[in-house]
């Protein structure tokens, strides 16, 4: 299937937030802490859930095929799980032995860092388990239709509120944080398969509506309420998640620079760890002149640093499944 430059420009705005929001607490911002906890409320419920809902479009363009279950899942496995096995051995190792590690972890807390939520990790073990979900509903023909997927899509709606009421502990390979992302998964396949219906000009006069009136209540609970009201898991942030992610797919553009990071996003994704920590070196040095320096300094070189390893480990095809998932 031929890339969509806009899909990729998606991407790459999803990446840059999700790194933007994962150095946003870094004590060297304090000069500025107003803007950037600011900025983390706005995007909190558009970063991760816009990430997802890329990845159930594409997943919709290429849904799983009659008899083709096993075969999917081993594509998934060698993609998502093969990586995350290696880059949290490779992250826990850096911090058991390397100098100068600020954060120390011991080696013995390996096994348990691959099973359970460690990190950004968590993310891969949640998306790979929603793909072998999804993927079933899919096997079993059970979202074939708009009026099939509506339903599934309300069932997820109802779990991503309802779920951390329940009081159960799934941690173990992050299982109950499935109920937060399938949503969005479920709103990017639906995106894909059923853009008549979901993007209809009633439809989209819906959407446009509610984004207004949830992010205005979202900004209005910032400044005068309780910013908490429109966190995750709440009503009002899943309304700014599903229409802010809705109104970005349907008016996405191709934007070359954020297309170009989008292609690597992936791998960033996987990298950060490492890109970020030497960002947060480098940064370090321009605290004392302007904190925005080193927040660019650090969102820069994690950028290139993912996009430098996926550049040379692809041409080691020894390495290339092992450290990127790929054949």
């Amino acid at each position: 299937m031929e890339k969509d430059n806009s899909i990729e420009s998606l991407r790459g705005l999803a990446i840059l937030l999700v790194i933007a929001l994962h150095i946003n607490n870094d004590g060297a911002l304090d000069g500025a802490r107003e803007i950037y906890d600011y900025m983390s409320y706005t995007f909190q419920n558009i970063r991760l859930p816009l990430f997802t809902v890329i990845s159930g479009f594409l997943y919709g363009c290429r849904p799983v095929v009659e008899g083709r279950y096993l075969y999917f899942l081993q594509g998934k496995f060698r993609r998502i799980v093969v990586p995350l096995l290696t880059v949290v051995t490779l992250e826990i190792l850096s911090k058991a032995y390397l100098p100068g590690v600020s954060e120390r972890v011991s080696i013995d807390k390996l096994l348990y860092f691959i099973f359970y939520p460690y990190e950004h990790f968590w993310f891969l073990q949640v998306i790979f388990l929603i793909f072998v979900f999804v993927g079933l509903l899919d096997y079993w023909s059970v979202i074939d239709s708009p009026r099939k997927w509506s339903y599934i899509f309300l069932v997820s709606l109802v779990l991503y509120i309802s779920y951390p009421k329940l009081g159960l502990d799934l941690s173990f390979f992050s299982i109950g944080t499935t109920t937060y992302l399938l949503p969005f998964f479920l709103l990017g396949y639906g995106i894909s398969k059923y853009p008549e219906h979901l993007f209809s000009n009633k439809m989209s006069l819906i959407i446009i509506f509610c984004f207004i009136v949830s992010f205005s209540l979202q900004q209005f609970e910032w400044v005068w309420g309780e910013p908490e009201v429109a966190g995750k898991r709440t009503i009002l942030g899943l309304l700014v998640s599903v229409s802010s992610c809705a109104l970005l797919f349907k008016y996405r553009k191709n934007v070359t620079p954020l297309k170009i990071i989008g292609s690597y996003a992936f791998t960033i994704y996987l990298y950060q760890g490492f890109g970020s920590g030497i960002g947060r070196r480098l940064g370090g040095m321009f605290v004392d002149i302007n904190p925005h320096i080193y927040f660019l300094i650090v969102i820069s070189v994690t950028v290139i640093f993912g996009v430098a390893v996926e550049y040379f480990v692809k041409k080691i095809p020894r390495l290339r499944t092992l450290l990127l998932g790929v054949k």
